[in-house]
C-alpha cells in the first residue's frame, strides 16, 4: 500500500470546496497532510506542489516531476473535462511509485461533441465555449 491521500478540493474545510491557488493555501493543506502524497483536482489546473526537505514550498508544472527530493507532495491532477490552464486537451496523471515520478498526460478529445452536450443540457454557454480555450 502506498502513502496516498485522495481528495476533491483542499484538505482544509473540504465542504467549502476551496481552490488551491496560493502559497497560503498550500501551507494550510500541508499542515493537515498525514501522508507523503495527496491527489486533488477541484481547480482543474495540473500542477505539483512540493514541500522540500528544508520546508520550502515550490510548484512544478513540467510534464514530468520527480518527487525524490520532496518531503511531501500535493498533485493537482488537472481535468479530463473543463480544463482551466489554457490547454483544452484532457489531462490526467500517472504516478510511478518505483521512480518517484509524476507524469502529466494530455489527450485530444471531441470538443465539439462535448460542447453540444453541454448546450443540450441547458447549461450556460460559457461552459460550452470555455472547452475550446481551456479556461
Amino acid at each position: 500500500k502506498e502513502d496516498i491521500t485522495l481528495v476533491h478540493s483542499t484538505l482544509y474545510e473540504p465542504d467549502q470546496f476551496h481552490y488551491l491557488h496560493s502559497y497560503n493555501d498550500a501551507e494550510a493543506c500541508f499542515s493537515l497532510l498525514k501522508t507523503f502524497i495527496c491527489f486533488l483536482g477541484h481547480s482543474h489546473v495540473p500542477a505539483a506542489i512540493l514541500k522540500d526537505t528544508d520546508g520550502s514550498i515550490r510548484t512544478e508544472t513540467k510534464e514530468e516531476v520527480g518527487l525524490k527530493d520532496a518531503r511531501q507532495a500535493i498533485i493537482n491532477v488537472g481535468s479530463v473535462g473543463q480544463p482551466r490552464d489554457k490547454d483544452p486537451r484532457a489531462c490526467y496523471v500517472l504516478y510511478d511509485t518505483d521512480a518517484a515520478l509524476i507524469r502529466f498526460r494530455r489527450l485530444e478529445y471531441d470538443i465539439d461533441a462535448a460542447s453540444k452536450k453541454i448546450r443540450e443540457a441547458g447549461l450556460p454557454e460559457i461552459e460550452a465555449e470555455r472547452l475550446r480555450h481551456g479556461y
